[in-house]
C-alpha cells in the first residue's frame, strides 16, 4: 500500500519544488513527499529522515527502483535532531517539510500495536529501537501521570476517567493487547 500525501500539490507549490533546490523531508515515511519533490525537478536533492527504520529501508528500495537514489539520502533519525542530521548529511536546504502523524501502514501492521481494530502487542513505537513501549506506560505509570498524558497529548477531556479505568483494569491483570486497552 502506498501512502498518498494529503495536499501534495499545495506542499510542492509552497516549497517551490519546481525550482532546483535542496530539500529535507523530516518525516519521510514511505516517501510520498520525497519522491514528488525529486520528480518536480530533475536537479532537486532530498535528505529524507524518518524514525521508523523499516520505513527508511522501504524508502531506500523505492528510491533505487525509481532511479532517484543518486539525488537523495534516506536516513534513520528523528526530525527533532534535524539540524544535527542535516549538518552531517546535507548542508543547506531550500525547504523543509514535516508530515506529522503516523502512516496507514503503521496502523495496519498489527505487530506495531497502533491499531485498536486488531489485536496486537501494546507497543506503539515509531522507532523500534526505543526501549519504552506503550505497555510500560499503560501498566506501570501512576494514575496521575496517565491522566496528564491522556489529557495533554490525547486532548481527551475524559482523561481522568480513562486513567482510572486503566488502573482498575490493570489491577486485575496486565494490559498486554491493544484490544484490551480499547
Amino acid at each position: 500500500m502506498n501512502h498518498i500525501p494529503v495536499l501534495l500539490n499545495e506542499a510542492l507549490e509552497y516549497l517551490n519544488a519546481g525550482k532546483a533546490g535542496r530539500f529535507i523531508d523530516g518525516t519521510a515515511g514511505d516517501g510520498g513527499h520525497t519522491i514528488a519533490i525529486l520528480k518536480a525537478n530533475n536537479r532537486n536533492k532530498v535528505l529524507a529522515i524518518d524514525a521508523d527504520a523499516a520505513a527508511v529501508a522501504r524508502l531506500k528500495e523505492k528510491l533505487r527502483e525509481e532511479l532517484l537514489d543518486s539525488r537523495s539520502k534516506a536516513v534513520d533519525g528523528n526530525y527533532a535532531d534535524l539540524a544535527e542530521l542535516a549538518s552531517k548529511e546535507f548542508e543547506g536546504a531550500s525547504g523543509i517539510i514535516l508530515d506529522l502523524g503516523f502512516s496507514s501502514q503503521q496502523i495496519e501492521d498489527e505487530a506495531r500495536g497502533f491499531s485498536f481494530q486488531h489485536s496486537g502487542p501494546l507497543d506503539m513505537r515509531f522507532n523500534q529501537s526505543q526501549a519504552l513501549r506503550a505497555w510500560g506506560v499503560v501498566n506501570k505509570y501512576p494514575e496521575q501521570k496517565l491522566k496528564e498524558i491522556i489529557k495533554e497529548y490525547g486532548e481527551e477531556r475524559f482523561g481522568s476517567k480513562m486513567a482510572q479505568a486503566i488502573v482498575k483494569e490493570r489491577s486485575l491483570h496486565s494490559i498486554d493487547d491493544t484490544l484490551r486497552l480499547y
